[in-house]
């Protein structure tokens, strides 16, 4: 969970995580989902969408809390965000000013 808050904003992929920490990719995935209750993917975007919520509330566009965030796809952060919050980052700025 270290690494993955360390290096949130960068390209984060089961394969690389597992390369960094020296773990079966497997296993990793095993542990972690036994550890928590939830898998790593999961995990990244919970955190990742509580990223983007701090940076609109700071006062960032939607654009750049996107990529602030480390969303690489507009349309999927846009997804992702509404699935996790039940509002759009749009809607969740407006709500939060």
């Amino acid at each position: 969970m270290n690494y993955i808050d360390d290096h949130l904003t960068e390209p984060l992929t089961l394969d690389s995580i597992s390369l960094a920490l020296s773990l079966d990719k497997y296993y990793l995935s095993h542990l972690f989902k036994s550890e928590t209750e939830s898998s790593i993917f999961q995990y990244i975007v919970v955190k990742r969408v509580a990223l983007a919520k701090e940076l609109l509330l700071k006062g960032h566009t939607v654009s750049e809390a996107c990529h602030l965030s480390g969303f690489v796809d507009y349309s999927n952060f846009i997804r992702t965000f509404r699935q996790t919050t039940g509002c759009t980052p749009g809607q969740f700025k407006r709500l939060n000013p």
